[in-house]
């Protein structure tokens, strides 16, 4: 079945195209800050969903398993947490807070 889909394609003509004379709209969105990275995908979606249960929108970006450094072993990419900027100084104290509860690898 999964086979068969084909993607979605759409064509952006000129009368689509905003003309550099025109006012950007007000409502336009703002673009989203960075504020974590995560080593695998599922522990960004963990801190995502911490997040929108506090009412916090997020959102995960580059959400793959990252290649590894043949020579070193370390993650080349990370999976990237987004918020809105008026949420993000919250988000890093929810974040923080989370990060204090952790249990050191010593005493497990």
């Amino acid at each position: 079945m999964l086979r068969n889909r084909r993607p979605v394609l759409y064509l952006v003509t000129e009368d689509d195209a905003v003309s550099a004379d025109e006012p950007l709209e007000a409502d336009e969105p703002v673009a989203l800050v960075v504020i974590g990275r995560y080593p695998t995908p599922w522990e960004a979606h963990l801190a995502k969903t911490l997040l929108e249960s506090e009412g916090i929108d997020a959102c995960v970006l580059e959400e793959r398993l990252p290649g590894v450094s043949l020579i070193t072993g370390a993650a080349t990419g990370m999976s990237r947490l987004e918020v809105h900027p008026e949420d993000a100084e919250l988000a890093l104290e929810i974040l923080a807070v989370i990060g204090e509860r952790d249990i050191p690898a010593s005493e497990t």
